[in-house]
């Protein structure tokens, strides 16, 4: 508003005033603020671990599983084998598939 020394009126007119300027402030942003010290986290090395299986016993080979089939089930040699053959045959199919074997 414009005040007329003579007059002391105010004719409305406040866009030929001045104001006065502040001074901008700046802010710290993440980008502008001091990244704090992070300490590292000592974390263990990873372990390996090999498991080698203790064999008690020797292999069992496919002519003592079928002569075990026949003591233990009563049959002949000649019914057991093919049965014991085909069994083996199915497991190892199932297991060669990814599959588990719930016996």
């Amino acid at each position: 508003m414009i005040k007329h020394a003579n007059h002391g009126v105010n004719h409305g007119h406040d866009d030929h005033i001045a104001q006065p300027r502040s001074k901008p402030t700046i802010r710290k942003t993440p980008a502008t603020a001091k990244a704090k010290q992070v300490k590292p986290v000592n974390t263990p090395e990873p372990v390996v671990v090999t498991v080698t299986p203790v064999v008690s016993e020797p292999d069992l080979r496919k002519k003592a599983l079928i002569d075990l089939v026949v003591a233990r089930s009563g049959t002949k040699k000649k019914d057991a084998k093919p049965v014991v053959e085909a069994m083996l045959a199915v497991l190892g199919e199932t297991i060669g598939a990814g599959r588990e074997l719930n016996l």
